[in-house]
């Protein structure tokens, strides 16, 4: 009796090994897919929740004179001569990005910011004493927020 192994019973496991392999890799190269693609959703809804946080603040800013809202645009004109500048500006097809300009009464210089980038529309509106914003994600998601404004005692 010979101790060993016939060559059926190598190539038999060789192949079970083979197939065991493949189907190993596989799963694992669908789950990294899924994880990035899982990461880049949850990218965009932080981005765009941070860009609406951002945007509350910029409005609700003690050193705010002024505050209008012209063709998707929000202009913020501080009590020091400055402006700033929120808008939405397209980047190539369905792509666009919301950027803030600072402009400094000072020295007269413009500083394009941007916020959120990859995004698929973003509109801001204004009805009596609040602000409408939403921006609207290239997966379909939609965030949006209500700000509320002061009454000052001069449109009173």
């Amino acid at each position: 009796m010979k101790r060993g192994f016939t060559l059926i019973e190598l190539v038999i496991s060789l192949s079970i090994i083979s197939i065991l392999t493949l189907v190993m890799t596989n799963m694992v190269f669908r789950e990294v897919k899924n994880y990035k693609s899982v990461i880049r959703e949850d990218r965009y809804e932080n981005y765009s929740q941070e860009a609406l946080r951002f945007i509350e603040t910029e409005v609700k800013d003690v050193r705010n004179k002024a505050i209008r809202i012209e063709n998707s645009k929000l202009i913020i004109e501080k009590v020091n001569g400055d402006t700033n500048t929120i808008e939405k500006r397209s980047m190539s097809q369905n792509k666009c990005k919301i950027i803030i300009d600072y402009f400094k009464y000072i020295n007269s210089t413009y500083k394009p910011v941007s916020i959120v980038e990859d995004i698929k529309d973003f509109t801001i509106y204004k009805n009596k004493n609040i602000i409408y914003v939403t921006i609207k994600t290239n997966n379909g998601e939609i965030f949006e927020r209500c700000i509320g404004l002061k009454e000052r005692k001069e449109d009173i």
